[in-house]
Formats: C-alpha cells, sequence, structure tokens
C-alpha cells in the first residue's frame, strides 16, 4: 500500500464532460465484522515513468 501511494498519483475521476465524479464519503457496505467504503472509481496515474515497473517489480517480489 506504502510503494502504491509513494508512486501513483490518486485523484478524483472525472466524467465524459470533464466534471468530478462525487464521492459519497459518508456511505459504507457493512457486511457485519467488516465495513468498507462503497465502491468509487479512482483516477490513478504514474509520478513519474518508472513508477509502473517499480510497483511491478514489488508485487513479484511478493507474489501477487
Amino acid at each position: 500500500m506504502a510503494m502504491i501511494l509513494w508512486a501513483m498519483n490518486i485523484e478524483h475521476a472525472k466524467s465524459p464532460d470533464g466534471k468530478y465524479i462525487p464521492i459519497d464519503v459518508d456511505g459504507c457496505v457493512d457486511a457485519g465484522l467488516v465495513v468498507q467504503p462503497i465502491p468509487f472509481q479512482p483516477k490513478v496515474t504514474p509520478r513519474f515513468p518508472e513508477a509502473v515497473d517499480i510497483v511491478d517489480q514489488g508485487r513479484e517480489l511478493l507474489d501477487l
């Protein structure tokens, strides 16, 4: 998780007309003991050109 935060920009996604897609920050999915946010669509882009390769190498090392 820390590597993804370090290597990627995570932003609000935009609709086809260029407006930000709102995120329901108060909504959640309550599945008993596990509570998680309602699914949302972020825009994830690399912070620098080598970021994708570095994250992929980390995934291979962890067998993910």
